[in-house]
Formats: structure tokens, C-alpha cells, sequence
């Protein structure tokens, strides 16, 4: 028992000290419709820029799979940040790691029961703790209850210890140099399941930690094997108007 708390400590202070570090890179804001054929690109949806980043972004967007369209509501959900009054900070990360409620998951909760009807379709796309609460957010039962989850894709996120069925499927993304996506209860738990239930790749970034978590899941050659949901070799698309985002969460609300 003192072995294995000391371990779970250990996990909580690299935690803290790495994330200091693991906060969503900013890229110059995109204009006009976009079409997302990969993982990389839906990373540059969510980390589309804002003057303060908020973390939650929505938008309605046309999902092309199996020769079929449909509408649907793609929710892009940012990693860690220190702007003040922001949800996505420390604390999040902490609670998230070990699947405990958190203010990031609830304001997400709250953003989605406002904005996207119910028995909507959903597609969900996370970076680092975005990831993390978007595990908790398809675990989440009144989640489940109201909308449609076709799938979620996470870049640099660990695996979250849910107790609940997800709903849609997911794939996590992780570069072979992140540290990153270690940082979960997981890790202590299942060690077998954090390493492997994952696609992973090699981007070149040794001994480059900050490009491997944050510049790796951006890079099209890296992820252009895979389609918006993870898959590989799949052929499913989503396109949008980056006029029609919606953000949310920043300090004011």
C-alpha cells in the first residue's frame, strides 16, 4: 500500500510539474470552410486561435462517411492553460488524471444542454486534458442520455479510467516521445491498457518533448494514414465554415 502511494504521488507531482509545460501551442487564427480529412486537422480546429483561447469550441459541420452525409455538431475541447479564471487549469488535470468530477467536464456538460439540441450527433476532438474530460464526457450518463456520440479523437491525452460504457468509439493519438499521455491513474492501474489502446507514432521529436505534445499532432505527414476518427486507412471527413464557431469558456463566461 505505501509502495503504491508513493507511486500515485510521484504520478501527481510529475503531473503538475509537466503540464506547467503541455499547454495548447497557439496557431494563427483560419478563416473560411475548412474539410478535415485527419487527425491533424481536427487539431488545428481546436486549437484554433482566440484572443484568450477559451477551451470549448463548437460548430455544426457536414460528417461525409461510407458515402453518406449527415449534419452533425463537432465539439473541440482545448488542453491545459493559466489564463485566470479559465477551467482547463491544474486542478482539472489532477482530478481529470484519476476521473473525478471536475469544473472543465461540467462546463463542457452545461455549454453542450445550452447550445446543441438534444439528440444531436456528436464528434469529439481533444488535446491533452481536452482528451482526458472528453473520456469522462462519453462516459457521462446524461451525456449519453441526450445526444448521439458517433466518436471521439484525442491527441497527447492519457487513458481515463472510466467506470461507465463510452459511448461512439475512440482512439487516442499519441506521439512516440510524449510524455504526456503516461500522466493517468491508468498508468497505475493498467499500464498494459495506457500503452497500447492507442495508435502511436513516430514523429521525429527525441529529446523534444514540448514539439512532441504539441507540434507532432498538428503535422499532417505524421497522421495522414488515419481519418478524423483515428481510424487507419479510414475515409470519413467533416467539413466547416470556421465563421460558424462557437467558443466558450473563456474568463467572462
Amino acid at each position: 500500500m505505501k509502495k503504491a502511494l508513493a507511486i500515485l504521488l510521484a504520478l501527481m507531482a510529475a503531473l503538475s510539474v509537466l503540464t506547467l509545460t503541455a499547454y495548447a501551442t497557439r496557431l494563427p487564427q483560419q478563416t473560411g470552410f475548412q474539410t478535415c480529412t485527419d487527425p491533424s486537422d481536427m487539431l488545428n480546429f481546436v486549437l484554433n486561435d482566440a484572443d484568450k483561447c477559451p477551451p470549448i469550441r463548437i460548430v455544426e459541420a457536414k460528417l461525409k462517411e461510407d458515402g453518406r452525409s449527415k449534419w452533425v455538431y463537432l465539439l473541440g475541447l482545448v488542453g491545459t492553460d493559466t489564463v485566470k479564471g479559465q477551467v482547463n487549469n491544474l486542478d482539472a488535470c489532477f482530478k481529470s488524471a484519476f476521473n473525478k468530477d471536475n469544473d472543465y467536464l461540467q462546463l463542457v456538460k452545461a455549454t453542450l444542454f445550452d447550445v446543441v439540441p438534444r439528440g444531436s450527433t456528436l464528434v469529439i476532438a481533444g488535446h491533452s486534458l481536452g482528451g482526458m474530460v472528453a473520456q469522462q464526457l462519453i462516459a457521462d450518463p446524461e451525456v449519453k442520455a441526450a445526444y448521439v456520440i458517433r466518436g471521439t479523437v484525442t491527441a497527447g491525452s492519457p487513458l481515463i479510467l472510466v467506470k461507465a460504457e463510452q459511448e461512439g468509439s475512440l482512439h487516442r493519438m499519441v506521439d512516440r516521445f510524449d510524455i504526456i499521455p503516461f500522466l493517468s491513474a491508468a498508468t497505475l492501474v493498467n499500464f498494459r491498457a495506457q500503452y497500447n489502446d492507442c495508435a502511436r507514432e513516430d514523429g521525429g521529436w527525441f529529446f523534444k518533448p514540448d514539439e512532441a505534445h504539441n507540434i507532432s499532432y498538428r503535422t499532417k505527414s505524421e497522421w495522414k494514414d488515419y481519418d478524423i476518427f483515428g481510424v487507419k486507412g479510414g475515409e470519413a471527413s467533416l467539413t466547416f465554415d470556421y465563421a460558424d464557431i462557437l467558443i466558450f469558456g473563456g474568463p467572462e463566461g
